[in-house]
């Protein structure tokens, strides 16, 4: 992440909107001052360097699963294309090297005469984190093996960084219903799951944001070649 980017961020609606993006770019921002002011030479990234992070993960008040595609090589080239033929594809059926994929649902309960209750609407958030497994990492010569750490560190806070909007956000949904149903005393299960998918909408716009904002992980060091 340039300082550049980081100036940007730290003006942008995303980052206002986002307490863990702004914690992360204030991480970086520390980073990149104590690089600058030579302190220290480059960021050391390891494979602990990656578990450590992965398992920072705070996922008690939503589920995570992480799944894992195999890609092999011996050279960049060769992972390269690994990585362009077998990453997962997103929605539009695009390829990338990893894909979080968020899901937030919103759920009423019925009282005894099967009326919905909506001042009582919940919101719950589902993630899933595809990424790549290496399984030539050891016959990988130490530059490579190095090259390849710092990579997949970078990849995976760049993923974070989508699992952080949504964590952030997925309980405006319930909230939004819970207040129109304040607001509206007829309000009908149409116009409730309008509501909420309103409001789910706005989230995935500042998901596309991020990746839009970070050229989808790459202002991030998210550069294998």
């Amino acid at each position: 992440m340039s300082l550049q980017l980081l100036h940007y961020i730290l003006q942008s609606s995303l980052f206002n909107s986002c307490s863990k993006l702004r914690s992360r770019a204030l991480a970086y921002t520390i980073a990149l001052l104590t690089i600058v002011t030579g302190a220290t030479s480059a960021l050391s990234r390891s494979p602990n360097a990656f578990q450590a992070l992965l398992a920072s993960l705070d996922t008690r008040a939503h589920p995570l699963q992480v799944r894992y595609y195999e890609v092999g090589g011996l050279s960049v080239n060769e992972i390269r294309n690994a990585l362009d033929t077998q990453g997962p594809r997103d929605k539009l059926g695009n390829r990338g090297d990893a894909l979080t994929l968020w899901r937030i649902k919103w759920r009423w309960p019925m009282d005894q005469h099967a009326k919905p209750i909506f001042s009582m609407t919940e919101s719950h958030l589902s993630v899933t984190l595809t990424l790549p497994r290496l399984t030539t990492y050891p016959q990988l010569t130490p530059q490579l093996q190095a090259q390849w750490d710092d990579f997949m560190y970078h990849l995976l806070l760049h993923e974070i960084g989508h699992l952080d909007i949504a964590a952030d956000h997925y309980l405006e949904v319930g909230r939004a219903v819970r207040n129109a149903a304040k607001q509206i005393p007829n309000l009908n299960t149409e116009q409730a799951h309008v509501i909420a998918r309103n409001r789910l909408q706005q989230i995935r716009r500042l998901d596309h944001d991020y990746d839009e904002l970070t050229k989808h992980g790459q202002t991030q060091g998210v550069i294998f070649r």
